[in-house]
């Protein structure tokens, strides 16, 4: 993880280093927190464990698409949906798809994924 970033530096290369990846940062999305570095590996390593042929993932509110491409990258089979609503993070996170060859595996859409969210957690799983 990353100890400082340089925001105005990052936009003027117009890229950072995100989880030892390249992503492409733009006005109209936000700089990835270095903090953030925390929860993409917590979830790779999650899924890692896991172990499952083809898991699923959800990016929601995705910004750059910093995390579903990163947890793309990292678990190529995996499946990742990432939305988020501004015109600007979904461009981004769109061309950083493309920019890292994911479009096979990843789709970014803009808006909400669900209209209502309900979880019942301490359900038993079958």
């Amino acid at each position: 993880m990353k100890e400082v970033i340089n925001l105005a530096e990052a936009y003027v290369k117009g890229r950072t280093l995100f989880m030892g990846i390249e992503l492409l940062v733009a006005p109209g999305a936000l700089i990835p927190r270095p903090e953030t570095e925390l929860l993409g590996a917590s979830a790779v390593d999650a899924l890692r464990q896991l172990n499952m042929p083809a898991p699923r993932v959800i990016d929601m509110c995705c910004g750059a698409g910093n995390l579903a491409c990163a947890i793309s990258l990292k678990i190529p089979d995996a499946r990742v949906w990432a939305s988020d609503l501004t015109d600007g993070c979904v461009d981004v996170a769109r061309r950083n798809v493309a920019h890292h060859g994911v479009t096979d595996r990843m789709s970014v859409l803009q808006g909400d994924l669900f209209d209502v969210q309900v979880c019942n957690s301490t359900a038993p799983s079958t």
